[in-house]
């Protein structure tokens, strides 16, 4: 059962399937070794000590719910 966008009388069918489409299309056309490069530069470029304080920080402020 299509659920209707409550603004147009659109499904969310109609709204989803062209954007799946545009994925679809997108992912086929990157070239793996362009992906793997730029995921090379960026680990190349993440400062292990910011990383550590950017864990120590969220850890400092998530609170555990019992």
């Amino acid at each position: 059962m299509l659920i209707p966008y409550p603004r147009y009388g659109l499904t969310w069918d109609h709204i989803l399937k062209p954007i799946a489409q545009l994925w679809s299309y997108t992912m086929s056309h990157i070239d793996a070794n362009a992906m793997s490069q730029a995921w090379s530069f960026i680990r190349s470029h993440i400062d292990a000590k910011a990383m550590s304080q950017t864990w120590s920080y969220m850890g400092s402020h998530i609170t555990l719910m019992s």
